[in-house]
């Protein structure tokens, strides 16, 4: 008899069973709530960057203000080509294998080569990764004499304390009515909701 990955049974099944009874809820495998978590908790330690792999090449949607990309000077659109010296557009790096090279221990380097658009040499950038704060809430102001506009990407561990911070700067204004945007909210925590 071979041997059985009972894991990936298990997982599989579970995914199934949830899928059938609720549409709005999702299983995740440990290895994969420990990375949400640890993005849900308000800070991690990496280059601070959101990206996508797409075919073969790792892209930068947005650095996280103030943090150790943002700070070396890497922009939205961003092609990392290497990290390291590694190749990344090889097919056995996965997204995941991204993530664990770029996140590591506190203050050590990683050096990238960048292709950016409209130079015609590669950048490279030493990125130190440190501790990068995650926000929940992206934005507070009054749109106009009356209205406060809140907006909220996710529901994370800080998003509770991050809205009554902006609500009480707001509150001095008088706002009639507040806009809680929530577009594009991929959800979270559901006490913080």
């Amino acid at each position: 008899v071979d041997q059985v990955d009972t894991d990936s049974i298990v997982d599989l099944t579970i995914s199934q069973i949830i899928q059938d009874l609720d549409p709005h809820t999702a299983y995740l495998p440990k290895a994969e709530l420990d990375a949400e978590n640890q993005s849900m908790n308000g800070s991690f330690v990496g280059i601070g960057i959101s990206f996508y792999k797409n075919n073969d090449t790792l892209t930068v949607i947005r650095t996280i203000p103030n943090g150790p990309s943002d700070k070396a000077g890497l922009k939205s659109g961003d092609k990392i080509l290497y990290a390291d010296g590694l190749n990344l557009s090889q097919p056995e790096i996965t997204s995941d294998s991204i993530v664990k090279l770029l996140k590591g221990e506190r203050l050590t380097e990683v050096n990238l080569k960048v292709k950016r658009d409209k130079q015609e040499n590669f950048l490279s950038f030493k990125v130190k990764r440190n501790s990068v704060s995650l926000k929940s809430v992206d934005a507070g102001f009054m749109i106009d004499s009356s209205t406060a506009y809140i907006k909220i990407n996710r529901f994370a561990k800080t998003t509770y304390d991050e809205f009554k911070a902006y609500a009480k700067t707001l509150e001095s204004k008088n706002p009639q009515r507040i806009i809680v945007d929530i577009r594009d909210n991929g959800g979270g925590y559901l006490k913080e909701a």
